[in-house]
């Protein structure tokens, strides 16, 4: 546990865009915490540009270097995705919390070993699921719980979008390719919160539209079965930018559909429907990543948990696994299995 009258003290570890535009910010906004280094073996030199952009006075070339110093309390782990399970290991090893961004892992067994690491070392662990803290989400949510629409009898799900340019390399080729674990992840989770039960299979289809280096899909359809006996459907795709994402709770009492909400930044609506009634249901729009670093940190000092866990990681990954798994032999895939 960290001592509350003192800063919590971040190290990031990645250069990337989401640190730099989103989880940076996010931090310096939270109060009771401090930016101190920036490391990256990849990109120094973006490393130095995000450093000097946020006033952060170390850069380092090394995870080791970073999380060897004694003014690092807690991590951001938001390299290239086949590089998170290593580096959070390191980390955790080191005494650090860690805060990873998604997926924990590539497989199911290595986010375990990431889960037994922190836990070993007696670090917290929460994975940057920033869309638990939209507010369109967390209304949703919300209306679900409240017993709003009734009964779940269906979920629909579309998170599609036209990859730009700047968010290809890995995303595109190499070990973390392919939509399942950028898109599906998130898919994945968010369903999980919205209904409150576990996915036990998936029967998917998937696709490659020249975007991504085969055999990783640019595109998975298909169906979640949670183990209350909810089917939820599922869209997701990397090039198909002329759509706004989606989230429609079907229920037998009414229904919740929310319209661009599968975003970075605020915005998106979520409209109630009760037989002739519709409504727009009033929504505070707010950061989504400030949410989960405040409950992070949090968390690290003994104070509740983080919005997503470990084990949270590591059931989204699960979900993403047999979806891959689902397309790529045409059966329906057992999660966890």
């Amino acid at each position: 546990m960290i001592n509350t009258d003192v800063p919590l003290r971040w190290g990031i570890i990645g250069a990337s865009r989401i640190a730099d535009d989103f989880v940076i910010p996010a931090i310096k906004a939270s109060g009771g915490s401090e930016v101190v280094a920036v490391s990256s073996t990849t990109a120094p030199q973006r490393a130095r540009d995000i450093a000097e952009r946020h006033s952060v006075p170390h850069v380092l070339n090394s995870v080791a270097a970073l999380v060897e110093r004694d003014d690092v309390d807690a991590v951001y782990v938001g390299s290239a995705s086949d590089a998170h399970a290593s580096q959070a290991m390191e980390a955790a090893r080191a005494g650090k919390h860690v805060f990873c961004d998604k997926p924990l892992a590539l497989t199911t067994q290595e986010a375990r070993q990431v889960v037994d690491t922190c836990e070993r070392a007696g670090v917290t662990l929460g994975i940057n699921q920033q869309f638990r803290g939209a507010a369109t989400h967390r209304a949703i949510q919300n209306a679900v719980r409240e017993g709003t629409i009734g009964e779940i009898r269906g979920v629909r799900v579309a998170f599609t979008v036209q990859l730009p340019p700047h968010a290809t390399g890995w995303r595109t080729a190499g070990p973390a390719a392919g939509v399942a674990m950028d898109l599906t992840i998130h898919t994945a989770d968010s369903l999980r919160a919205i209904v409150g039960s576990e996915v036990v299979s998936v029967a998917a289809f998937g696709a490659n539209h020249g975007l991504c280096a085969p055999p990783h899909f640019d595109l998975l359809f298909g169906t979640m079965l949670f183990d209350n006996g909810i089917v939820a459907s599922f869209h997701d795709a990397f090039t198909i930018g002329h759509s706004p994402s989606a989230i429609e709770v079907f229920g037998s009492e009414g229904s919740l559909v929310g319209t661009d909400v599968m975003r970075m930044s605020p915005g998106g609506t979520v409209v109630l429907r009760r037989g002739d009634e519709v409504s727009e249901l009033a929504l505070r729009h707010h950061d989504l990543y400030e949410p989960a670093v405040a409950a992070f940190a949090s968390a690290v000092r003994g104070v509740g948990a983080p919005a997503a866990s470990g084990l949270d990681g590591v059931k989204a990954l699960q979900i993403a696994e047999a979806a891959v798994d689902s397309a790529n032999r045409g059966v329906i895939a057992a999660v966890g299995v």
